[in-house]
């Protein structure tokens, strides 16, 4: 059992800041299954996001979550409404004995993303259960992050997809249980403004996730075919920071006819945006879970996707979504010819796709399979 109160005094130092909910200093709370969740950062980006609705799955199962981040970010306000209390780690790393402090008490501590190795290799052989979940791609599979990893009993490592667990075998030799992304249901809605087919690309600027395969197929379809459609690019880039790949793309997009560029926005008006489109276009050579995708597939939209995207696993072509090849513009090509033209006759696969959201990414399978791995783990 642990006092919220007297834990926050334990670790309270110059160099952290605390975030905590007014109703547990109030209440004086008793903490009987506290849950440590150790992240990267706060930002509303998908890893953080995801470590959020752990912590919503955890409440829901009976357990009291905190949260420790290298950084502060948006997520804070989410976590505080929720009654989760934060802390945040400011300046240079932390010694271990205040690492011991901050740990001590919790039995099972997850750890989130493959960069927040040094705790995974700092905290694992002692009597805790620590769960290290995976999200990333193969390019940040490196030997800073691969090498000494501690193949105990207390060390479970959790792959956000069938890629990511063949890459930790690859460059770990290590095995993984699958745990999959959610995504709370939205419902489905149609608000089209257009009599056109109208497909959306949304993501980071960079060349894994290959906007300019789309701008290629947009380019090479023939003028009848651009006249039925119109297609919408949401581009984000890295920190902010716009780079020349970021800004050719731009330029691209903004020759190209029936086709707009939007800058990135919050994310309901994002939702929102998505509710007056027929179809998503994912084009990344590598990622390891779309959650852009699965959120397509819970809309109804028709998902297209990459080979190398890991939401292709549950995706059959034809079927429920399309599938085509990592980097090959003609394939897309075709297949956005095929959408325009079919577009009236595709509402079993939308359902059909639908269908996938519903089995893998709901927020209740989500906490059934987090119950299920803590069970497990007893």
């Amino acid at each position: 059992m642990m006092n919220i109160s007297d834990y926050i005094e334990r670790i309270d130092r110059d160099d952290i800041s605390i975030h905590l909910p007014p109703a547990l200093l109030t209440e004086n709370t008793e903490v009987v299954k506290g849950v440590l969740l150790i992240s990267h950062e706060l930002t509303l980006s998908g890893a953080p996001i995801q470590l959020y609705m752990l912590a919503k799955a955890l409440i829901d199962l009976g357990y009291q979550p905190i949260v420790y981040s290298l950084s502060e970010g948006d997520l804070i306000d989410d976590y505080i409404k929720m009654n989760v209390p934060i802390i945040c780690g400011i300046g240079p790393a932390k010694s271990a004995e205040w690492v011991n402090e901050l740990v001590r008490g919790f039995k099972y501590i997850f750890v989130n993303t493959l960069p927040m190795v040094s705790f995974v290799r700092y905290l694992s052989g002692a009597n805790r259960q620590i769960f290290w979940w995976i999200h990333e791609s193969s390019y940040l599979f490196k030997d800073k992050y691969c090498t000494d990893i501690p193949n105990t009993s207390g060390l479970r490592i959790l792959a956000v997809s069938e890629i990511c667990s063949d890459h930790i075998k690859k460059y770990m030799g290590l095995d993984s249980t699958l745990f999959n992304i959610c995504i709370e249901d939205q419902g489905t809605s149609h608000e089209l403004t257009s009599n056109k087919t109208v497909f959306l690309w949304a993501g980071i600027l960079d060349p894994n996730k290959a906007p300019e395969i789309l701008l290629n197929a947009i380019f090479n379809l023939p003028e009848n075919y651009i006249c039925e459609s119109e297609f919408i690019i949401v581009g984000q880039t890295h920190h902010d920071h716009e780079n020349e790949y970021a800004i050719l793309v731009k330029e691209i997009a903004s020759k190209l006819p029936n086709t707009r560029f939007m800058d990135t926005m919050d994310h309901n008006e994002f939702l929102k945006l998505m509710n007056t489109v027929d179809s998503i276009v994912v084009t990344s050579m590598e990622e390891t879970m779309s959650a852009v995708a699965v959120e397509g597939l819970m809309k109804n939209k028709i998902v297209v996707c990459t080979e190398g995207c890991g939401i292709a696993k549950y995706i059959k072509n034809m079927q429920n979504g399309f599938v085509v090849p990592v980097r090959n513009s003609q394939k897309l090509c075709e297949t956005l010819k095929y959408i325009i033209d079919n577009n009236d006759n595709l509402s079993q696969l939308r359902l059909s796709g639908r269908k996938v959201y519903q089995t893998f990414f709901t927020y209740d399978v989500f906490k059934q399979h987090l119950e299920k791995i803590l069970t497990e783990s007893n």
